[in-house]
């Protein structure tokens, strides 16, 4: 084994980079949609019973996506973190609110 057998394939390295890249991308997108099912849920429960638990788990979920996210360089990163920020201060009493946190969830696009 010499150095001749050293030879790197830079082309196949790329699309390996390409590849994962775009693996992070479906994991963040998978992640996202399940959060927007899970939100409704939660979010549901928050403003029916002003569950404290609710609460916490939406924000569990939010911030487990928003890690996603970042892994995958996604410009919807910022966004989902202002979003985990407003769960994380609003009141499980504040139904309103609850129903715009809904509609921002809704609204984001993850690419």
């Amino acid at each position: 084994a010499g150095c001749e057998d050293a030879d790197i394939d830079t082309g196949a390295t790329q699309d390996t980079v390409e590849e994962a890249g775009e693996q992070a991308r479906e994991r963040a997108q998978e992640a996202f949609a399940s959060l927007r099912t899970d939100a409704e849920r939660l979010v549901d429960e928050i403003q029916t019973n002003n569950a404290p638990q609710a609460k916490e788990d939406l924000l569990e979920r939010c911030r487990d996506v928003l890690e996603r996210l970042r892994e995958a360089e996604s410009d919807a990163a910022d966004r989902v973190g202002d979003i985990c920020d407003r769960i994380r201060d609003t009141d499980v009493e504040d139904a309103e609110v609850w129903d715009d946190i809904r509609q921002e969830i809704n609204e984001v696009e993850v690419n």
